[in-house]
């Protein structure tokens, strides 16, 4: 949490399933987003730090989407528990789809994004227990 408010959609739905408490979906769940892997951006960052091209503008993220839905059964088999799922209306500040495209990121920094999500998620919950 950061000044009361929930910051994260991967803890959040971690909190949530792993307490035995309900994922509020706005909508059916088909909402599509990006999910990028911190080391990802960080790597993405230190490429930018030292660039010398003409670009000053990136898309940083993965380039794919992944659905609300199937993060949650990607969360639900990396936990091995299942989802209490409450479905609200889909709200009008809910974006349909968001997904960025990195090709300028690729070839002027030689760069892509190395981890999947279902590894992602994996790796920020194994840190979470150590």
């Amino acid at each position: 949490r950061k000044n009361g408010l929930e910051q994260g959609v991967i803890q959040i739905f971690k909190d949530s399933i792993t307490n035995n408490k309900p994922i509020f979906q706005y909508g059916d769940g088909s909402q599509i987003r990006d999910y990028i892997y911190i080391n990802d951006v960080l790597d993405v960052v230190n490429k930018i730090v030292h660039y010398n091209g003409k670009s000053n503008i990136f898309n940083i993220g993965t380039g794919q989407g992944t659905s609300l839905k199937n993060l949650i059964k990607i969360m639900e088999h990396v936990l091995e528990m299942r989802a209490k799922i409450i479905e609200l209306p889909v709200r009008e500040i809910d974006m349909k789809f968001s997904v960025v495209d990195i090709s300028l990121a690729s070839l002027e920094l030689d760069w892509k994004p190395v981890t999947n999500l279902k590894d992602g998620i994996l790796k920020v919950l194994n840190s979470q227990n150590k």
